[in-house]
């Protein structure tokens, strides 16, 4: 009896030491997510969100950066956003300076074709950055990453499948990992950049590209979806993070909307938050948060599928903050 209980403790003890090196993490907190779903095929993304992307020279609905929403593919729901030649998307961050972090979402590459993605340690603007991480998928389904150092590791992949990829950044001991389909495929000193030289130990965006350097530009055409941004630390205290300094509410957008909007909002510190939506008479017609939330940025979306064209309301309190904007429903 002895020996069976201490194998299963042994057992047990194995599986929570394979577990805590996982890139699954429970204890965490999603801190943005996007399938895609809420947008208009055919139409570009940043044009839609200007809250959450952006394009490489800071020109969302530019023709060639601005990538489109697409009904092609799709990992979930039917929506992804197409990649094609020239298209340079980025995901806008607050400035993370501690904690640990993942980022990760799906790709599908079509036969003969390649693309890439990196995450910058520093991005102000195009004239301004610092590359922490890139991943190229060349042709012939061989993948290479640029982490520390250039061409440190490769891996195999699959034509006309999704895909998934993570990237774990630990801010808190300047370490970084790159999982693709589940695997481990290299660590490093996340301050040693892509390239091996010197980054500031933050993280500031996530850069989706229609290139693939060497080859030849026209060939660069992918899919992704389900995008993830996930704080995986949440032990960590608010005042190690870059946070607001202030409470703030954001117009939605966008505005008119039909049928559905974002709502960005700030919080300096932890709090009890509601924002709440009313129309011209001041009924309550929708509750979009009602949780405590710890300081950070946030954005929560309003779908008004089945209500009437006209002005509403919506209104944020975070603690003695309160604030309320005008949004307006066409149909």
């Amino acid at each position: 009896m002895f020996y069976k209980f201490s194998l299963f403790g042994l057992i047990s003890f194995f599986v929570l030491l394979i577990s805590s090196f996982s890139p699954a993490q429970n204890n965490s907190v999603i801190l943005y997510e996007n399938d895609f779903e809420s947008y208009t095929v055919g139409g570009q993304l940043a044009c839609q969100d200007t809250i959450h992307w952006n394009t490489w020279e800071g020109i969302p609905c530019d023709w060639m950066e601005d990538p489109l929403v697409s009904n092609n593919k799709a990992h979930s729901g039917s929506n992804s956003v197409w990649i094609q030649p020239y298209n340079d998307l980025i995901k806008i961050f607050p400035k993370y300076t501690a904690g640990k972090y993942s980022i990760e979402f799906y790709l599908y590459i079509p036969s003969g074709y390649t693309g890439s993605w990196s995450q910058f340690g520093v991005f102000i603007n195009s004239d301004s950055t610092e590359w922490g991480f890139i991943a190229m998928f060349d042709p012939s389904g061989s993948g290479n990453i640029a982490a520390g150092g250039w061409g440190s590791a490769q891996f195999s992949f699959s034509y006309d499948t999704w895909m998934h990829n993570e990237l774990i950044v630990d801010l808190n001991s300047d370490w970084a990992e790159y999982y693709f389909e589940g695997n481990r495929v290299h660590s490093w000193q996340w301050t040693l950049g892509a390239g091996g030289d010197i980054i500031p130990n933050q993280l500031s965006a996530t850069n989706i590209m229609g290139f693939d350097f060497p080859n030849p530009i026209e060939f660069a055409q992918w899919y992704m979806d389900d995008y993830k941004l996930v704080r995986i630390d949440t032990t960590v205290g608010v005042n190690d993070f870059s946070v607001p300094e202030n409470f703030q509410l954001y117009q939605n957008y966008p505005n008119p909307f039909n049928p559905s909007t974002s709502i960005k909002f700030e919080i300096s510190e932890l709090t009890f938050v509601t924002l709440k939506v009313y129309d011209v008479l001041g009924n309550e017609v929708a509750i979009l948060v009602n949780e405590e939330k710890p300081s950070g940025i946030y954005s929560a979306e309003f779908k008004a599928t089945g209500m009437s064209s006209g002005i509403y309301f919506y209104k944020l309190q975070a603690g003695g903050f309160v604030s309320t904007k005008k949004m307006i429903l066409t149909k």
